[in-house]
């Protein structure tokens, strides 16, 4: 398939020697992007987030955490780790399944 993403998370208690592990293949477009590895400090938000691949708006408030991110070196999806060690993707890839716009199965 084209245009396909994977990460895989991998938690210190699956790992062999305790370590978290995240990794991710892009197979989209050209198949290769630049990327950033970009330190983001905690702030207070009181900012409104609209996502450029499907517009959504979510106002986002209240102190947040510091986090790393890969991100791509032009555009900011990626994915990182927060202060908490929770690790997320936002690369949008739900635009690509037909199921999150209409409900198909």
């Amino acid at each position: 398939m084209r245009d396909n993403c994977t990460t895989m998370l991998v938690g210190k208690k699956a790992s062999l020697d305790g370590s978290t592990i995240v990794d991710r293949d892009e197979d989209y477009d050209q198949g290769f992007n630049e990327k950033c590895f970009v330190y983001y400090p905690a702030k207070n938000y009181d900012e409104l987030f609209v996502s450029k691949g499907t517009g959504v708006e979510i106002p986002l408030k209240g102190e947040g955490c510091g986090f790393t991110a890969v991100r791509d070196a032009v555009e900011d999806y990626g994915q990182g780790i927060n202060s908490y060690n929770v690790a997320m993707s936002s690369a949008e890839s739900e635009a690509s399944n037909r199921r999150v716009f209409d409900g198909s199965q």
